[in-house]
């Protein structure tokens, strides 16, 4: 037999097949990377995003807790492929990261009346929960405020995070749990 192993290994995956009637496949999914949006720039205390925050509740404190930032790049004359890794002029950049400080998503959101209020990461957000690695890492998990997004998050204390929509997926809430 000139490769003894690989039949072995076939003959086994056959058995499986025949007694369980299922393919048994290892598939290992990787997870999208989030790359900070290349126009992040941390928000200026004195902008105008910064008094736009001020007004919704949030205290300077937090611009720098939260790490939120904003896009700097005019994206109008760009082609619409060209404008993903940007967030945009004025967008208010909220990003996130898990308990290691690994960036895993982002979201940016205009404070103008720009037809597109929000624009994230370019990955899915059904796994994601703004915050929640900053909980973890401070090991505040007794009480957690869920809220929609990550100003209200904010907003309503450390121990907060957001779903990043008015609907908690099935996969977020078996996080959570």
């Amino acid at each position: 037999i000139p490769n003894p192993e690989a039949d072995v290994s076939n003959f086994d995956k056959k058995i499986n097949e025949f007694l369980f009637g299922d393919k048994i496949e290892e598939k290992q999914e990787e997870e999208p990377v989030a790359a900070m949006p290349l126009d992040y720039i941390q928000i200026p205390k004195d902008g105008e995003s910064a008094l736009y925050l001020e007004k919704r509740g949030l205290s300077l404190e937090d611009l720098y807790w939260y790490r939120i930032g904003i896009g700097t790049k005019d994206t109008r004359s760009l082609n619409r492929a060209d404008r993903r890794p940007f967030a945009g002029s004025n967008r208010i950049i909220f990003p996130d990261y898990d308990a290691s400080g690994r960036l895993v998503y982002w979201v940016a959101r205009t404070t103008s009346n720009h037809p597109a209020k929000y624009k994230n990461a370019g990955v899915p957000s059904r796994d994601k929960l703004y915050n929640l690695g900053n909980i973890l890492r401070l090991g505040e998990l007794d009480r957690v405020v869920i809220c929609e997004g990550p100003i209200s998050a904010i907003i309503s204390g450390r121990n907060a995070i957001c779903t990043y929509g008015k609907f908690v997926t099935r996969l977020q809430f078996e996080i959570l749990s």
